[in-house]
């Protein structure tokens, strides 16, 4: 990461644009991403700031977060956005929620993660990408890739994924909206 400190104000809040947010399954924590280059935990109920989770930052975009999750039983926290780019690599850094500490870091993707979302048993975290490179599913907790798709027309960001499980059979769904107006509908 960058090695030259830089200033960056804490005022108990986000500065920025969030642009996305994410509840884990019991209603009780809430995660915010930002533009202001930090992901912040919140108390759902009574909207307590708990923690500031602060990323790897430099000049201009580097550091902004776009996608935010969390699992199921609220004890990690996912973050992707313009992440990675200092050693020319995309990431997704996968944090403790509770410690705030670095648990894992998803490097070498096609290009910058601009949302994220938990299947709703835990064990998969999908990826939507920038730059029309599709999405990508990493089974949890080792978060080895686990499918991908990367037939994306030009201009096809997914700034909107979700998994949902049917009711009518129990199979696993993950759909994706893009920037051009289409919905990707998987069957996982």
């Amino acid at each position: 990461p960058p090695k030259d400190p830089m200033l960056h104000l804490q005022t108990g809040m986000h500065t920025g644009r969030i642009f996305h947010l994410a509840v884990d399954a019991a209603e009780k924590v809430l995660v915010t991403g930002s533009v202001d280059k930090t992901v912040r935990v919140w108390n759902f109920s009574n909207g307590k700031l708990l923690r500031t989770i602060r990323l790897p930052i430099a000049d201009e975009v580097e550091g902004q977060v776009y996608g935010v999750a969390i699992t199921p039983d609220g004890r990690t926290v996912a973050c992707s956005g313009a992440l990675g780019h200092w050693d020319q690599d995309f990431s997704i850094y996968i944090f403790d929620r509770e410690t705030g500490a670095l648990v894992h870091r998803i490097t070498r993707m096609a290009a910058g993660a601009v949302s994220l979302a938990y299947s709703p048993d835990g064990k998969f975290l999908a990826a939507g990408l920038g730059g029309s490179n599709g999405v990508q599913v990493f089974r949890v907790p080792g978060y080895e890739p686990a499918w991908s798709d990367e037939e994306y027309g030009a201009g096809e960001n997914i700034f909107s994924i979700q998994f949902a499980i049917r009711k009518s059979d129990g199979h696993l769904l993950l759909a994706a909206g893009t920037t051009e107006g289409n919905v990707h509908l998987y069957g996982i």
